[in-house]
């Protein structure tokens, strides 16, 4: 999902910084496809980013939250992509001064390199915090 939703984003003109991985093979390939920065720190992303979506499986959220929390997150929108999910998996949240979103297209993604094609047409559902839900849903809604 992260490849396709950060060219999404680029072809919306939607400002991406980049992508951090475990995989630096995999953050490469996606950074090339959307023409933004690889990270290899997840420090350095979270300081360069004032929204952070997590695009990792769903059993690895909690894991890429606890790293998170490493890191000042103050003021930060931290989002997952998970429809399984709510975005209470970002425990004590508001401890940190940051804000949690759970957002959900209903959309297949069958190949990482066209998907994004079919964002704008897909249902999204957005949970979590008040105080940046139009802001997300003017992200999507374009």
């Amino acid at each position: 999902m992260g490849f396709s939703l950060g060219k999404y984003l680029k072809e919306n003109n939607i400002n991406l910084v980049g992508y951090y991985s475990k995989s630096e093979h995999s953050s490469k390939e996606a950074s090339t496809f959307t023409n933004t920065k690889q990270y290899v720190k997840l420090e350095n992303l979270v300081q360069d980013s004032d929204v952070i979506l997590i695009t990792t499986q769903d059993s690895q959220i909690k894991t890429v939250w606890d790293n998170l929390i490493s890191f000042p997150i103050n003021n930060k929108i931290i989002c997952h992509l998970s429809g399984a999910k709510s975005s209470e998996i970002f425990s004590n949240i508001n401890q940190y001064g940051a804000y949690g979103y759970s957002i959900h297209p209903i959309l297949a993604i069958s190949d990482k390199y066209n998907s994004y094609k079919n964002i704008s047409k897909a249902f999204i559902t957005i949970e979590g915090d008040k105080k940046y839900i139009n802001y997300l849903k003017n992200i999507f809604c374009q």
